[in-house]
């Protein structure tokens, strides 16, 4: 089994590119392209499988793939730039999310939630890591007109200590959505700085967030959620 994120869309519907490695392929198969290590766009696989499921996938996707691993492929990207890639030739090919690449450390059960004017602030948990923290947020917009969520502006205190939110991982995990429309809950992960290495058994943290409306007569503070373990 393989996992990771659906990369560059350098091979698409399969034709004659990989007649080479699976003849059988010009009967309708479909490969793709993605990296086991989506931060860094490294250990690249070529996937192929038959059938329409190609529909189903985004640039950007998080995937888990069951499948037999086959020979390398050799072939050109959309760019006209050569690649060659291991491949497998896979049973399955489903979505994922986050929680699929985070894997060990301390889960915190969080599951706060503050509302102010109709937007909803959820925290889930939190998950403790010897290379970052995690919250696993949400965001109701049940304030009748448009909200903004700015996961950009989001800091976690430690102590006298504050940390920004890791906006690399946006590529990793998926970007949360900035604009709500009414009656829709969105959800994703916020990725910090470890906060110790090992991870503490005991400890505290603030997490402060912001989000606002298009009520303008309508007044938003920070959502701040103070968690403990």
């Amino acid at each position: 089994m393989a996992s990771g994120s659906l990369g560059i869309p350098g091979v698409a519907v399969v034709s004659d590119d990989l007649s080479g490695v699976y003849p059988h392929v010009l009967g309708g198969g479909v490969a793709i392209q993605m990296f086991a290590d989506p931060a860094t766009s490294e250990q690249a696989t070529i996937v192929y499988f038959i059938g329409s499921e190609s529909s189903q996938f985004a640039n950007g996707d998080l995937v888990k793939v069951e499948g037999t691993v086959g020979k390398m492929f050799t072939g050109q990207n959309k760019m006209g730039g050569t690649i060659t890639d291991p491949t497998i030739q896979a049973t399955s090919v489903t979505k994922t999310d986050a929680s699929a690449l985070i894997q060990g450390g301390k889960d915190v059960a969080v599951t706060q939630q503050q509302n102010q004017n109709g937007v909803v602030v959820i925290v889930d948990k939190m998950v403790l890591r010897d290379n970052e923290t995690d919250f696993f947020v949400r965001v109701s917009n049940q304030s009748g007109v448009k909200a903004s969520f700015y996961a950009f502006n989001a800091k976690l205190q430690v102590g006298n200590q504050q940390f920004d939110e890791d906006s690399s991982k946006s590529n990793q995990y998926g970007q949360m959505p900035s604009d709500i429309l009414p009656g829709v809950e969105v959800s994703g992960v916020l990725a910090f700085p470890a906060i110790g290495t090992p991870v503490p058994s005991t400890g505290a943290v603030a997490l402060h967030l912001e989000a606002h409306s298009d009520n303008y007569m309508a007044t938003f503070n920070p959502y701040v959620f103070n968690i403990s373990w």
